[in-house]
């Protein structure tokens, strides 16, 4: 009986035991569980911040250069550049390094390349009177060995001189227009400002250009408003202005009508001088324009074709050079002597249906836009 209660008081005993070591092992457990969490926590913040920070540096830098232009700057370096984090900034050093290099080499060909064009500008600028003196004389010969051979009869000859009259007129155009374009460009553009009546220009304009329109049967309109006083800018250069534009009418157009309507006003539409060289200067001026509208009927343009047409030597499109002519100066001249007199151009156009070229200019002129 004793030998069982022993045995029962030593089962308890153990079963105590066991009780109280099962809860020591879920103690060390529990500890050792939340160790780890701590000790991963904190091994993921450090390791997070060792690559977020150099990252965070490395893009604020790039920031920076892409902002600035800044190519002196460089991210600073690891301690270990055998990591990969210390392996990327290496190569970002270089890259950076070698875009300040190539920007520099294109800064230089920039400055080459406008240096070359103002001598060519310049040059051909102060070749206005080498080439268009003998030209002239060529013109003025011809048209007197004309008028002899008529008088004497000599009818055979007449054909081939009106050749050489056309034909040299037609160079002496070309050459003008390189020549004026040419000045704009090497800023040899003097501007001769007068008062005039803009009603006289009108009509002189018209009498030009009105055999113009006539050769290819076309109708000429004009619709003036009253009252449109006089003007203060440079007489020739505005008459040159809408001489292109109905002139470029008159070439695109056959057999329809053009269209010269002129007015004044006191506000510009934010849609005519979007693409204006001047445009953020017209939002605090305070003046009068006067708008002269070209409108015809030929042949038009699309979108494409429109976003060309003020380019220096660059028609709508190839097959137009060949089947018009001309040298693609007219409207990129009229625009830049708009810009100078401190006014603009604008084009609307469709294909087809017709073309309409809308100019305007202040009335009184300062030339600060020279």
């Amino acid at each position: 009986m004793r030998l069982a209660v022993n045995f029962r008081d030593r089962a308890d005993l153990a079963l105590v035991e066991l009780q109280t070591g099962q809860s020591i092992a879920r103690n060390i457990i529990l500890i050792s569980l939340l160790t780890a969490i701590v000790l991963g926590w904190l091994l993921a913040k450090y390791t997070g911040k060792a690559i977020a920070d150099p990252i965070e540096k490395m893009i604020d830098i790039a920031d920076q250069v892409g902002e600035d232009s800044d190519f002196a700057l460089r991210i600073p370096l690891m301690e270990d550049q055998h990591t990969e984090i210390g392996k990327l900034t290496t190569t970002l050093n270089q890259l950076i390094k070698r875009v300040a290099q190539y920007t520099e080499e294109l800064q230089k060909a920039k400055i080459a390349a406008e240096a070359a064009n103002r001598s060519k500008s310049v040059f051909l600028a102060n070749m206005s009177h080498e080439l268009r003196t003998p030209l002239n004389a060529i013109i003025g010969y011809s048209e007197m060995l004309h008028e002899e051979s008529k008088d004497l009869g000599y009818d055979d000859f007449l054909p081939d001189l009106e050749r050489i009259q056309t034909a040299g007129k037609h160079l002496l155009d070309m050459i003008s227009d390189i020549l004026d374009i040419s000045k704009i460009e090497a800023g040899h553009v003097t501007l001769y400002l007068e008062d005039f009546a803009v009603q006289q220009l009108i009509d002189d304009v018209v009498a030009t250009a009105t055999p113009l329109t006539e050769k290819n049967h076309n109708a000429l309109k004009v619709k003036t408003a009253k009252d449109l006083g006089t003007m203060y800018a440079d007489l020739p250069k505005v008459r040159q202005v809408l001489l292109n534009l109905l002139s470029n009418a008159s070439k695109f157009t056959n057999k329809g009508t053009i269209t010269l309507q002129v007015q004044r006003v006191t506000k510009i539409p934010n849609e005519w001088k979007k693409d204006t060289l001047n445009a953020e200067k017209f939002a605090s001026a305070k003046t009068q324009y006067l708008v002269f509208q070209v409108k015809d009927t030929g042949i038009g343009m699309n979108k494409e074709q429109v976003k060309h047409i003020f380019k220096a030597f660059i028609q709508a499109d190839a097959s137009t050079t060949k089947r018009f002519g001309g040298t693609g100066l007219g409207l990129a001249i009229s625009q830049r002597l708009c810009e100078i007199l401190g006014g603009g151009i604008y084009v609307k156009s469709r294909e087809g249906v017709g073309s309409t070229f809308v100019v305007w200019l202040p009335v009184h002129v300062s030339g600060q836009y020279l």
